[in-house]
């Protein structure tokens, strides 16, 4: 049993926009099902409605492959609530909520209030000038503006804009590089203190390493004798 909309009443075969509907897909028929469906076409032919009815009935999976009134008919129904849907409330509640901005030099139609207008006026001087408004009053197209700059004054202002954007880019190119150069710095004295400190010890350990081996030299030439109490030592 279907669940009438309470949005549409008038549109009996959907539940659309308060459910989902539930739509069943269309099938083709098997080769066990083609027998059954040609009996039912003759009944249905016949004008045997009961019998017809009675087929369905015995095999349920046969209504997925008849395109039938009800179908149609819940599709039609789903879809022109899907329509109105859009149109009565997503269509209106845009139209009232979104803001528009029009580029025209005339006055726009159907804006709503404080949708924005934006033309191009030029002074005695034929100094072309943005003009941005507001939409105070739909209704008598009344407007005020918000925004009034001559396009040399814009130029200008981007100019500086840009400018501004390269002095600040420079200046903090700047401070990288020094920050880069004195970070090289303390790497270098680092470095430099390492290597001072790794040469004094290996220059330490040769020291340490000559004398050892010069002793050890020097041992190796000790003679030794003795003459009664006298005990005489001789090295070269």
């Amino acid at each position: 049993m279907i669940i009438i909309s309470t949005f549409y009443p008038d549109l009996s075969g959907t539940q659309f926009p308060d459910e989902i509907d539930t739509i069943n897909k269309v099938s083709e028929p098997g080769i066990d099902e083609i027998p059954l469906l040609v009996e039912y076409s003759k009944k249905y032919e016949a004008g045997d409605m009961e019998g017809a009815d009675a087929i369905l009935t015995k095999n349920p999976q046969l209504r997925n492959m008849l395109i039938s009134a009800a179908l149609l008919n819940q599709l039609r129904d789903a879809l022109i609530a899907s329509e109105r849907y859009y149109k009565n409330d997503i269509h209106e509640y845009l139209s009232k909520t979104t803001r528009q901005i029009v580029f025209s030099q005339e006055t726009p139609d159907k804006q709503l209030q404080d949708d924005i207008w934006m033309n191009i006026t030029s002074d005695s001087d034929s100094i072309l000038k943005i003009i941005m408004k507001r939409c105070v009053n739909p209704d008598t197209k009344e407007y005020e503006t918000i925004y009034a700059q001559t396009i040399p004054e814009m130029i200008t202002g981007l100019s500086e804009y840009i400018k501004g954007t390269k002095v600040n880019n420079a200046l903090n190119a700047d401070k990288l590089n020094n920050k880069a150069e004195a970070d090289l710095s303390v790497a270098s004295a680092e470095t430099a203190g390492n290597a001072n400190k790794l040469n004094n010890k290996a220059e330490a350990e040769l020291s340490v390493k000559y004398a050892t081996t010069a002793g050890s030299a020097r041992a190796s030439n000790i003679t030794m004798s003795s003459s009664g109490t006298t005990l005489n030592i001789t090295y070269s």
